[in-house]
């Protein structure tokens, strides 16, 4: 089976990284609304987005192989953390250049899949 992909644009990876921006937001949002007893249709509906575009996040940072850029993605946009703390994290380890190349990697091969299974 032969599955051709498309190139990865400039607008994808923009797509990408404002889904991990808002990852740990859409996480306290099913949280909170999973607490809820009755949820309006409007609650209903971003509810389900959000569970799909947060599971969706989590499968394709889990397919990312190197571990390195995985943690370095965890670190920065999973638990919410500033370039400049993301980059003082990893300083001992590794140059800034370094850590931007590994983040963007890392947004390269989350865009990928969320390409290929049409989130984005």
């Amino acid at each position: 089976m032969n599955v051709v992909l498309s190139a990865v644009t400039k607008q994808d990876k923009q797509a990408t990284k404002a889904l991990l921006r808002d990852y740990a937001k859409m996480c306290q949002m099913v949280t909170g609304l999973s607490h809820k007893q009755d949820l309006t249709i409007q609650e209903q509906q971003v509810n389900k987005s959000y569970k799909h575009l947060v599971e969706h996040v989590l499968l394709a940072h889990s397919l990312i192989l190197d571990d390195e850029v995985k943690r370095i993605i965890e670190h920065r946009y999973f638990k919410s953390r500033s370039y400049v703390l993301t980059s003082i994290q990893f300083r001992s380890i590794m140059s800034e250049r370094t850590v931007d190349r590994r983040i963007e990697k890392g947004v390269c091969m989350i865009t990928e899949s969320l390409k290929l299974w049409g989130v984005i």
